[in-house]
């Protein structure tokens, strides 16, 4: 609140102060003043240049150029001035323009690239030469980052899409792993979350054009899917370190904002296009349809990829853009993985698990960019993107059994014979459709701006198996097995997890194959159909208004809304295969389900060995077939539906206060205000009450037996849970407001050097698996002591940060770009665990009866407790390599470093922390191609915890880990002419391919081979393609 006070009082200071530098150039009782506007253009690439600097010699009156490269300038003496116009990476240039007293003037610019295509300071003597489009394109896309960079009024970092142009495969991962404090955050060798200055992904918001994305994650969280966010049109990514008042106060560590190009951003059409293939370089290359159980899974080894966009200014006054994009991968991956028990430190069990992925994602937008009258524009534009993705997942695992004894390099099941072998499998699809439109309104006067904007997305994402024909999950075992593995850690690589050599007897001492899936007992089959909603509408309208003072002023306020709709529903149906009957009645060999040309075309067991698989596909036809010999539990398909019928309605409502000054001859540039949120949340969640299925009383007490028993309701199991567990049982609404001031400072120390200094208030919003409604109260069997009401709190605040920041950024001294930074967070209002006694007003406030029985019980639930902090250090570096001899010239290269520190109580909360990454590069530019070699280094990132289990010898503090990795990527483009290009990328070249690695332990001093639990082997990435440009 100080801060808007403060505010409030500067502009009644200056209120009445001098005229403005514009009328300070014509002096005392100066005569009629002009104006002068144009517009700056890119000769090379014929776009129009935002952040282009424009300035009057020898006075302080300056500024920028808009998105469309317009720029205006009042009050200007009548006369000749000299009016420059600079921009980094291009050149300089300063020309006379006569001003007539009350007209309006025009003076259009084409800035062009330095002879060497290497980022110059403004005012730099360049030689001009024609450049092609590679080296146009690079340059110019590095200049566009380096410039809205520069500009912008807080901490950010930029990078323009055109500059890792064909190599980032539509992925959002692969462009922000760029930029220092950024780590990308994998499944496999998917991207699927970010992790911005070690926060988790769920405080990390990702936007288009300012319009947040609405995302429908599997599981219950806030967090934004990556790689299926749509990539069409894109000019820029910016990642937001450090909020000003006019941006949502929820971004702890950052936010992520998508900039698409715009109609009137080019002076003439342009068409782009572009087809592609990815395949996997490490496996054998031809065009015959790959190994899977299924259509879709035996998709060809190449399949085209399209991208394509075009972009037109119709008039003056209307523009259009529009893109369709399709990638079509199709990737093989083998894992082994190992559990060991952490106390003892002897593996119990370990798996093989070759996995088959088909992905089809297609995108699509259309944008319409509309002028009206002088100072107004109207955008709308309108995205979709679906993909579809099949998984066929098999897994043959050995289980040691209890009692088992070891080392490092054996494990010897106990003599009692309990190990066991099982072959499990998980077939599923998953389609996730997003669409989202966006309507903006800006106008533009000298005195007053408006920019108003309406969005909508929704996504929605389904998973299933069913319909097409196979079991989601089926397996199949034999049990009551003495085994003994024996050369654990002797293989190469993902290998080294498993035993070399088994020997595997029954309890009567005769030994068997455990590879033919013809001796396994068929035991469970289960069916998916799991649907995810999110919706969310986002509104809000700022004025600005600009003040004709000494010292440059202009105050911005405005509201916002953000409401999101989230939902979820599951059906699990569990299938029971001849229950209670022999197991030789149920083995895969009795009823033919062992698939032989499957079997043998998948890849083989260590050892070179076939394992002789059960299909799910042909149980399903079994089942289709006789479905009687399939038992549905009826009472667990209902309780899963009612344990995962969930929806929660949030909505945020914000106002803010902004104020920018400039001082010291526009040296100093100071933004500063507050915003103020509040956040409701409505939401609706399962009560699971076992009370419900016994009898009572009139007065609510239960009616016992003689034995001092309950008595049911009902001895039939659905109609017992349909009692015991209500669909949307529970019912919350809670809210919580804030203010949240920041300041954010920038200095030019000079024209090529800038120090800036920036605090901020933030929050993170507690991720949805911990607000989402439900009520789980035990059985009132239950012994004293452990009668328990489990409440989800939904009136959870969010975790709040007081950040600070201090950076220096250079531009183009001597060819280099570079900057480096310091920051630290103060973060509290975690979540940790509370239990107190039931009262009457307990009960009552949670909408449970209040009667005797739950008076005896306690209540257990989450509240904001404990505190964090995090420091940080981070360096980015971009150097043109200018002494180079000629014939070497155009080679840069970069590198970005990120270090960071945690602690306080509550640094266990921090999923995804990595405290180190780093990437650097080399690339070589000429006029017309371009090679690049690029790596990202990746610190070992503890992930989700485990829950601690004795028995499974998993102690407390248990958590997995993300292996440190490094990731190499070279790529290339060569253009023959404008219209036709080749270019290729080999993702993962250095080694066998990308082998992500994932450990689980919680000493550190656990033993190396004891923390391995899987290894995966994905193979080299290869891209080709054609593109070009007309």
């Amino acid at each position: 609140m100080h801060l808007r006070s403060a505010l409030l009082l500067l502009v009644a200071v200056l209120w009445p102060s001098a005229p403005s530098s514009a009328a300070e150039v014509a002096g005392e009782g100066a005569g009629a003043r002009g104006t002068l506007e144009g517009r700056v253009l890119n000769a090379a690439t014929g776009a129009y240049l935002e952040n282009v600097r424009i300035r009057i010699a020898g006075t302080t009156v300056e500024t920028i150029t808009d998105p469309e490269g317009f720029y205006r300038l009042s009050g200007l003496p009548a006369g000749e001035v000299q009016v420059t116009a600079s921009y980094i990476g291009l050149t300089e240039v300063t020309r006379p323009v006569a001003i007539a007293p009350g007209q309006v003037g025009r003076r259009d610019f084409e800035l062009t690239l330095p002879e060497s295509g290497q980022p110059v300071a403004p005012g730099a003597v360049v030689k001009l030469e024609e450049f092609t489009v590679v080296a146009a394109r690079e340059f110019s896309a590095q200049a566009l980052a380096l410039n809205e960079q520069r500009q912008a009024a807080n901490i950010k970092n930029v990078v323009a899409a055109d500059e890792y142009n064909g190599a980032a495969a539509g992925q959002l991962g692969d462009f922000l792993k760029f930029i220092p404090g950024v780590s990308a955050i994998y499944s496999g060798n998917l991207a699927t979350d970010i992790s911005v200055r070690g926060f988790p992904g769920f405080t990390t918001g990702v936007s288009i054009n300012g319009g947040e994305v609405a995302s429908a994650s599997v599981g219950e969280s806030r967090n934004v899917q990556i790689y299926a966010v749509p990539l069409n049109n894109v000019s820029r990514i910016e990642v937001n370190k450090v909020p000003t008042p006019d941006m949502p106060a929820s971004g702890l560590g950052g936010s992520v904002n998508i900039i698409a190009r715009e109609g009137f951003q080019h002076k003439a059409p342009r068409f782009n296009y572009g087809l592609s293939s990815s395949f996997n370089g490490s496996r054998a290359f031809n065009l015959e349809r790959l190994p899977g159980p299924t259509e879709r899974i035996r998709a060809r080894n190449l399949n085209p990829d399209i991208d394509l966009s075009y972009l037109r200014p119709i008039n003056d006054s209307l523009a259009v853009t529009m893109a369709f994009s399709r990638i079509y991968p199709r990737t093989r991956s083998d894992a082994t993985s190992a559990n060991y028990d952490l106390n003892t430190f002897v593996q119990t069990s370990n798996g093989w698990t070759p996995d088959s992925q088909f992905i089809l994602q297609t995108s699509g937008q259309l944008g319409v960019d509309w002028k009206f009258g002088r100072n107004n524009t109207l955008n709308a534009s309108v995205q979709q993107t679906r993909r579809d993705g099949y998984w066929a997942t098999s897994t043959f695992t050995t289980n040691f059994g209890t009692g088992a004894t070891g080392g490092p390099s054996f494990t010897q099941g106990a003599p009692t014979a309990v190990g066991s072998v099982t072959q499990s499998f998980d077939y599923r699809y998953r389609i996730q459709n997003s669409i989202s439109g966006l309507v903006r309104y800006a106008h533009r006067g000298e005195v007053w701006r408006v920019d108003a904007s309406v969005g909508l997305s929704s996504a929605k994402t389904h998973e299933g198996s069913a319909d097409k024909g196979y079991f989601q999950n089926s397996s199949g075992t034999i049990t009551n097995l003495l085994i003994r593995g024996d050369g654990i850690g002797t293989a190469d690589r993902k290998e080294k997890l498993m035993p070399t050599k088994y020997t595997v007897v029954d309890r009567t001492g005769a030994s068997l194959d455990t590879l033919d899936g013809n001796a396994y007992a068929l035991s469970t089959a289960t069916v998916f159909d799991r649907n995810w909603e999110n919706e969310r509408l986002t509104g809000k309208v700022d004025l600005t208004r600009t003040f004709a003072t000494r010292i440059p002023l202009s105050l911005k306020t405005g509201v916002a809304i953000n409401r999101q709709d989230w939902s979820r529903n599951q059906s699990d149906q569990s299938y029971s295969f001849l229950p209670g009957t022999a197991v030789a009645e149920r083995t895969a060999g009795k009823w033919g389900l062992v698939d032989e040309a499957f079997s043998a075309a998948l890849k083989p067991y260590p050892g070179n060995r076939v394992i002789h698989w059960i299909s799910p596909k042909r149980t399903y036809d079994l089942y289709r077939q006789r479905p009687e010999l399939f038992v549905l539990d009826r009472a667990a398909e209902y309780t899963t539906q009612a344990n995962n019928d969930k929806r929660i309605i949030e909505t945020v409502t914000a106002g803010y206060l902004r104020g920018d000054v400039r001082a010291f001859g526009n040296r100093l540039f100071v933004v500063a205000g507050v915003r103020f949120e509040k956040t409701t949340d409505e939401g609706w969640g399962p009560l699971q009450d076992p009370t419900a299925q016994y009898q009572k009383d009139a007065r609510g007490n239960l009616v016992r037996n003689a034995a001092g028993s309950p008595i049911l309701i009902t001895t039939d199991t659905l109609e017992r849970a349909k009692l015991r567990y209500q669909r949307r049982g529970t019912h919350v609404e809670k809210s919580y407001d804030g203010f949240y001031p920041s300041v954010n400072a920038s200095f030019i120390l000079r024209q090529d050097l800038l120090l800036r200094a920036a605090y901020a208030e933030t929050i993170g919003r507690p991720d949805l698996n911990f607000i989402l409604p439900g009520i789980t109260i035990t059985d009132v069997t239950a012994t004293p002591g452990n009668r328990l009401i489990t409440v989800v709190n939904t009136g959870l605040t969010p975790w709040s940060s007081r950040n600070s920041d201090l950076s220096l950024e250079s531009y183009a001294i001597k060819g280099a770009i570079a900057s480096v930074g310091v920051f630290q967070k103060n973060i509290k209002n975690f979540f940790g665990a509370t239990r107190y006694r039931a009262t009457p007003e307990i009960l009552t406030s949670l909408d449970l009866p209040v009667e005797q029985e739950f008076l005896d019980y306690d209540v257990s639930t989450t509240m904001n407790v404990g505190e964090a902090k995090i420091t940080g250090f981070e360096f980015g570096y971009k150097q043109a390599l200018t002494f180079l001899p000629k014939w070497a010239s155009g080679v840069q290269v970069f590198l970005n470093y990120t270090k960071m520190t945690l602690g306080g109580s509550n640094a266990s909360d921090f999923s995804g922390f990595n405290p180190k990454n780093t990437s650097w590069g080399v690339q070589l530019t000429r006029p017309r191609y371009v090679v690049k070699l690029n790596c990202s280094i990746m610190g070992e990132t503890r992930r989700a915890p485990v829950a601690a289990n004795a028995a499974s010898g998993i102690p407390v503090g248990t958590y997995l880990w993300q292996g440190d990795y490094r990731r190499y990527t070279l790529s290339g483009e060569y253009r023959f002419t404008r219209s036709f290009g080749v270019f290729g990328s080999f993702g993962d070249f250095d080694t066998k391919g990308f082998n992500p690695v994932q450990r689980r332990y919680a000493d550190p001093a656990t033993p190396d081979y004891a923390k391995y639990q899987r290894i995966q082997e994905w193979g080299i990435t290869v891209t080709l393609g054609i593109k070009g440009e007309f």
